[in-house]
């Protein structure tokens, strides 16, 4: 993903800065994008749809594109980037857009674009109401032109009901560096601990390892908070230890397999706002229909070192199987009942995490099995055991 400045000063018109990138004569296109689909990865682009460069072509055209008189306005202003704002109400302006994304999407592979600063004005005779309505039609079409690519969205400048309607469009940059007064990874998790149950948190984008000296963080306390969210890397994964590699490949080879499980329903199983940095937090990814899901435990810096956590949305009646998922360890067998008077876990260690699989079972009951330890209700999920052993990186 290239953040901003890859256009130069071509918001608007949207092409590539070639003093930054320059172009192979032969295909087109940048060396640099050259080279990334020759490693095989896929291009994402940051790109601000809404508004424009006063020195880009498309403006210089089209003035009667932007939105008057706000839209001139704030192109003068220093402290608003010097962008204008386009009148989306216009059909003109949304088809030039529109071309301009097929462009970068036929032409230069791009599989994915971050739309950002996003803030709805009046452009009379429309009002707010009416940009957000016509924004949002224009990614729905994207979306159908071109099912395989993913079209991200900011709503973190527009604070009425762009949120929820962001949500429905699909994935949102959610997490913008707020709440300065906590570290970054309670931030993340008030994040997801504000979103669920009512938003999937799968939809919020983290910028992964932001920010974030390690110790007293390890990979496998920060993976499992970005798994429950839209997982972005923003630093240089260069500069991870071998260890530290070691452990982030071995979280995003887990997603890979059970990411399709992360992006639903997400139980909220504590109740306490992990935004101080000091409480426990627990998340339960569900899936109703399968019966099954994963259980997420955070503990931060408080005590004691073990908390119960209550499960929600099971099946009356029925059996789980508690694993954990890192060291594939069997935790124990479980009625519903258990898990919903909670379940122990135990995290030795402050800032460690464990992820947890909760899935039916169909073993006979209990009372009919040997040993009879695997009934106790009281029994500890202890997530301290070392993994298997792994190879290095």
């Amino acid at each position: 993903m290239l953040d901003d400045q890859w256009q130069g000063k071509s918001s608007g018109d949207w092409n590539w800065d070639t003093a930054r990138f320059p172009t192979d004569p032969n295909i087109g296109i940048p060396k640099f994008v050259e080279y990334l689909h020759s490693i095989g990865l896929s291009l994402g682009l940051w790109m601000s749809p809404a508004e424009f460069n006063p020195k880009s072509a498309a403006y210089t055209q089209h003035p009667s594109w932007a939105c008057t008189p706000t839209g001139d306005v704030t192109a003068q202003v220093p402290d608003d980037s010097g962008l204008g704002v386009w009148d989306f109400n216009n059909p003109q302006l949304r088809d030039h857009l529109g071309s301009v994304i097929d462009r970068l999407i036929n032409q230069d592979g791009v599989r994915e674009f971050k739309f950002d600063y996003v803030t709805w004005v009046d452009c009379p005779p429309y009002d707010y109401l009416d940009y957000e309505d016509a924004y949002a039609s224009w990614v729905h079409q994207l979306q159908q032109r071109h099912p395989n690519v993913t079209f991200e969205l900011d709503e973190t400048n527009d604070q009425r009901l762009w949120a929820l309607r962001s949500i429905a469009l699909g994935p949102s940059w959610f997490d913008n560096g707020h709440l300065e007064n906590s570290s970054y990874p309670a931030r993340l998790l008030h994040d997801v601990f504000d979103a669920a149950p009512w938003l999937p948190p799968s939809t919020l984008g983290f910028g992964t390892y932001d920010n974030v000296a390690m110790p007293p963080y390890s990979p496998n306390y920060l993976m499992p908070i970005a798994l429950l969210g839209h997982v972005t890397f923003w630093s240089n994964l260069n500069k991870l230890s071998a260890k530290q590699r070691v452990q982030t490949r071995w979280w995003i080879r887990w997603y890979e397999r059970h990411r399709t499980a992360l992006q639903g329903l997400v139980y909220e199983d504590t109740q306490q706002d992990p935004i101080n940095g000091t409480a426990w937090v627990a998340f339960q990814p569900w899936t109703p229909a399968r019966d099954r899901g994963y259980l997420f435990v955070f503990r931060q810096s408080a005590r004691p070192a073990r908390q119960r956590i209550a499960l929600q949305g099971l099946r009356p009646g029925s059996r789980y199987r508690v694993t954990d998922v890192r060291s594939g360890r069997l935790l124990g067998i479980f009625t519903t009942r258990q898990l919903e008077r909670g379940l122990s876990v135990a995290l030795k260690r402050a800032y460690s995490a464990a992820v947890l699989s909760i899935a039916p079972t169909t073993r006979p009951s209990c009372r009919a099995r040997r040993p009879a330890r695997m009934c106790r209700d009281r029994r500890t999920a202890s997530a301290g055991a070392a993994p298997r052993r792994e190879r290095s990186a």
